[in-house]
């Protein structure tokens, strides 16, 4: 991940990623989602080596949220899921336009057809056209 790509799409995540993001960098925060996302986050007070967050991202990073958040259940994590897979979706597109990724290989990581990693492309690309201008 480029530094300005991540910079250029952090609005996507949810503004509790966002929070986790600053505490224990965008990596770590990734990680929670990919196994926490799609249900109900709890950071526990104290941190053990059998804590499934502690598994996750380790220790160092489970202490610093347990010492934020601890004791705290966050239920909108459920949307990490969606936002992550956008996130990803959004880091893969700007790879294949700056040539690091070819479009076969983008669809595989992302595990959609390359017909529908085009239509995203040309998605983004007529955003990007100016409207046409009025006539009259």
């Amino acid at each position: 991940m480029k530094d300005e790509d991540i910079a250029r799409l952090r609005y996507l995540l949810p503004p509790v990623l966002r929070q986790f993001e600053a505490l224990i960098g965008m990596d770590a925060t990734l990680e929670l989602a990919r196994h926490f996302g799609g249900g109900e986050l709890y950071i526990p007070k104290r941190v053990r080596d059998k804590n499934k967050i502690v598994q996750v991202i380790g220790r160092d990073h489970a202490r610093i949220l347990a010492h934020a958040f601890g004791g705290e259940r966050f239920k909108d994590f459920a949307n990490a899921k969606y936002a992550l897979r956008r996130f990803e979706r959004e880091l893969t597109l700007a790879r294949i336009k700056r040539g690091e990724q070819s479009l076969q290989s983008a669809a595989r990581d992302l595990g959609i057809q390359t017909r529908r990693l085009r239509h995203y492309l040309n998605q983004e690309s007529q955003e990007q056209r100016p409207a046409q201008l009025e006539l009259f």
